[in-house]
């Protein structure tokens, strides 16, 4: 039940979010990148995403979660039904206030081109799990409120001078971060300003300039934040979606 995950096995259940939230985003590019005569083997991609996506949600939500690629769909979802909203690969430019809907559980914008997010968005008060990966962004509305897990960062335009308000809009809750393949040049300042997230387990810095020194990832583990982790990425959760 939901008293034994938060007891002990949060940290677990984060572990195997991320891993099949990046083996669906691969699949994901991949499926974009296909050309039309790989229509076969597009299918059975797309198969295969639906696949992880039903496995991703069952760890995540409960029976109960609907999958809906749409907005209209969102807002049609029987009450008190919880809901994940994929609306990845769609060229998204802006996010409509009202994509932002009450009942959104997992909510997935990966691979647009959003460089900000409404205000809307702060008022998903159920909202686990958000994905953004490969977009252009540099802040987010605040999310304090919103009770995130899961926030994936990964391959935006996050830079040394953007990350503390970014951070000081985040949850205290939230376990799981990537941040990887951003514009973090300093890593020291950015670790400092990170433990403002108490119960941050796993992180994912790997790709930003500041990683390219030797031993970063020893003295990223040698820090106060570190220290908390249960996981810190070898390599960005995004670097399949990034551009070459």
């Amino acid at each position: 039940g939901r008293s034994a995950q938060d007891a002990g096995g949060a940290p677990s259940l984060m572990t195997t979010l991320e891993q099949l939230e990046r083996e669906r985003q691969q699949t994901l590019k991949t499926i974009v990148t296909s050309g039309a005569d790989k229509a076969k083997q597009s299918e059975e991609r797309r198969v295969a995403l639906k696949k992880s996506l039903a496995s991703l949600s069952a760890l995540v939500l409960d029976d109960s979660t609907l999958v809906v690629t749409s907005v209209e769909e969102a807002h049609a979802a029987p009450a008190g039904t919880a809901v994940r909203l994929e609306l990845a690969y769609r060229s998204l430019r802006t996010l409509p206030p009202e994509a932002c809907a009450s009942n959104l559980t997992e909510l997935s914008l990966v691979g647009n081109d959003l460089e900000s997010l409404p205000d809307a968005l702060s008022r998903c008060c159920k909202l686990r799990s958000l994905a953004l990966g490969a977009n252009r962004l540099k802040a987010l509305p605040d999310l304090a409120q919103v009770p995130l897990l899961h926030l994936g960062l990964g391959c935006n335009q996050v830079d040394d001078h953007s990350l503390p308000v970014l951070l000081s809009g985040l949850p205290s809750k939230l376990a799981s971060f990537d941040l990887g393949t951003n514009g973090l040049v300093s890593l020291d300042p950015a670790l400092h300003q990170l433990q403002v997230l108490r119960a941050l387990r796993h992180l994912t810095l790997a790709g930003n300039p500041g990683c390219a020194r030797r031993g970063y990832r020893r003295a990223v583990l040698s820090t106060p934040v570190g220290a908390r982790l249960l996981a810190l990425a070898l390599a960005p959760a995004a670097a399949a979606l990034c551009p070459p």
